[in-house]
C-alpha cells in the first residue's frame, strides 16, 4: 500500500532576492516542499494575506523595510490562522523577538544559522514545533510573561 506524501507548501518573504534565492536553493531537494510564493515586499505579503492563500508556513524575514512585523502577525492570526510563521532575523533583538511570539510566530532563527539548522526549524514548524534556537530559550520564556501582564501586553 503507497502512502502519500503531504505536500507542505510555503511562501518565502524578504527584500532581499539572494535571501530568496538561497532559501529556495537550500529547500529544492526537500520534495514535500513547495514554494508557492515569493515576495520582496511587505505591501504583497498583505496582499497574499488578505488573498487567503493556502499556504501551511510563512518565512518571514523580520527585518524588511517597511514592515509592521506585529501588525502583519495580527494580520496573519485573522485571515490565515492556521498560517505558522517562522521569523528570519539578522541579529538577536529580544524585545523584537518576544513581541513577535506573543503576536502570533511560532519561531525564529538568526540568518546566520547553518543550512541544517535553517531546515530542522523548517520541518520543526512544518510538523506542529516551535523553534527556538537553545542558547536564547531562557530569555524568551522568561520575557514571554509580557506578553500578558501589564500595559505592554499583546492582544490576539
Amino acid at each position: 500500500m503507497l502512502t502519500e506524501c503531504k505536500e507542505h507548501r510555503l511562501i518565502v518573504a524578504s527584500e532581499y532576492a539572494l535571501d530568496r534565492e538561497a532559501i529556495c536553493r537550500i529547500l529544492k531537494p526537500c520534495k514535500d516542499i513547495k514554494i508557492i510564493a515569493l515576495v520582496s515586499k511587505s505591501k504583497e505579503l498583505q496582499r497574499l494575506i488578505s488573498r487567503r492563500i493556502e499556504a501551511e508556513l510563512l518565512l518571514l524575514d523580520a527585518d524588511m523595510k517597511k514592515l509592521d512585523l506585529i501588525k502583519i502577525l495580527r494580520l496573519i492570526r485573522k485571515e490565515l490562522p492556521s498560517l505558522k510563521v517562522l521569523l528570519l532575523f539578522s541579529k538577536y533583538d529580544e524585545e523584537k523577538v518576544i513581541r513577535a511570539l506573543c503576536a502570533g510566530a511560532l519561531g525564529y532563527i538568526l540568518k546566520n544559522a547553518d543550512s541544517s539548522e535553517f531546515l530542522k526549524s523548517v520541518r520543526a514548524l512544518l510538523s506542529g514545533e516551535v523553534w527556538i534556537p537553545r542558547k536564547t530559550m531562557a530569555k524568551v520564556i522568561s520575557g514571554f510573561s509580557s506578553c500578558f501582564v501589564g500595559k505592554e501586553a499583546v492582544s490576539f
